[in-house]
């Protein structure tokens, strides 16, 4: 069963559940069978200066902080640290419209391990209010225990960059990668002629018309002479020949892929005739 009553601004919500007294915004959550007159006199003193001070706002700004960074462990910190400070805050001003420290920390002490024995649902708050007790007993300002929750500020920041660079690193290395794709087919003295048609094949895939002519071997069945070639179907060519009667010397094809569109095509090695200049601009397959 539900009750409800308007107290100035405030809207009090008494409840028949074994609940914790809170607020939110204007609302004040609370079971008034769990409490004396007296200290639920001065819960409700509490929870109204949360609302006055507007404290629903600031957790529901460190939620919605969580939802983006809930793998950042300083995350949660930071939530634990604004929870104590805006406890200390009410704390502090609530002190002000109370007779006695000593009997304020009584009721917090009865919230923790008193009759209703709701600490052991929420170990949370209990440690809170053991917190709440100890900064009662000093003496300080709520200024000093913000400089607490700072340092986290700044590891935060740090964490999230640090997150955001390894991701764009990543990415930047993924284009690197794939601007840099390199084909080298190579040529040698023991080439069979299988492997010299597989070359042709594979490299017509690619949208590169291949060719070896003039090809000759000794006893051995080494190649002393060949001419190689390749026209890439938009008019720019290119060979490569060794004619003499010693087996060739090894040399490449070269071919630099921008994903699908070619990049450049030549011919690497030590030939006596020099292979025509390099494709220098994009050719894409899709031109052929």
């Amino acid at each position: 069963m539900t009750f409800q009553h308007r107290d100035g601004n405030f809207t009090h919500v008494q409840v028949d559940q074994k609940v914790l007294p809170f607020s939110f915004f204007n609302y004040i959550v609370y079971n008034p069978n769990l409490h004396s007159a007296t200290d639920l006199n001065t819960i409700l003193k509490h929870e109204k200066e949360h609302c006055k001070q507007k404290h629903s706002l600031d957790v529901l700004a460190v939620q919605l902080f969580l939802i983006f960074q809930w793998f950042n462990p300083f995350a949660w910190l930071y939530q634990k640290e604004v929870a104590l400070n805006l406890e200390y805050a009410a704390d502090e001003a609530t002190l002000r419209g109370v007779h006695s420290k000593k009997e304020y920390q009584y009721v917090l002490l009865d919230l923790a391990v008193g009759r209703q024995n709701l600490a052991i649902i929420n170990p949370f708050y209990n440690s809170l209010i053991k917190n709440r007790i100890f900064m009662l007993n000093k003496k300080k300002s709520t200024s000093k225990s913000l400089w607490k929750i700072l340092p986290i500020v700044p590891l935060t920041v740090l964490f999230v960059f640090a997150f955001n660079t390894q991701t764009i690193a990543q990415v930047k290395q993924r284009k690197i990668e794939q601007k840099t794709n390199v084909i080298v087919a190579e040529i040698n003295e023991n080439t069979t002629d299988a492997s010299l048609e597989k070359k042709v094949q594979f490299f017509k895939e690619k949208g590169i018309e291949l060719a070896f002519k003039r090809i000759k071997r000794n006893q051995a069945g080494e190649i002393i002479s060949i001419k190689a070639s390749y026209e890439n179907g938009t008019g720019s060519k290119g060979q490569y020949a060794v004619n003499g009667t010693e087996p060739i010397s090894p040399f490449n094809l070269r071919v630099e892929l921008d994903g699908d569109d070619i990049v450049r095509v030549d011919f690497q090695g030590n030939a006596p005739v020099p292979p025509a200049p390099p494709v220098s601009h994009k050719i894409s397959k899709k031109q052929k």
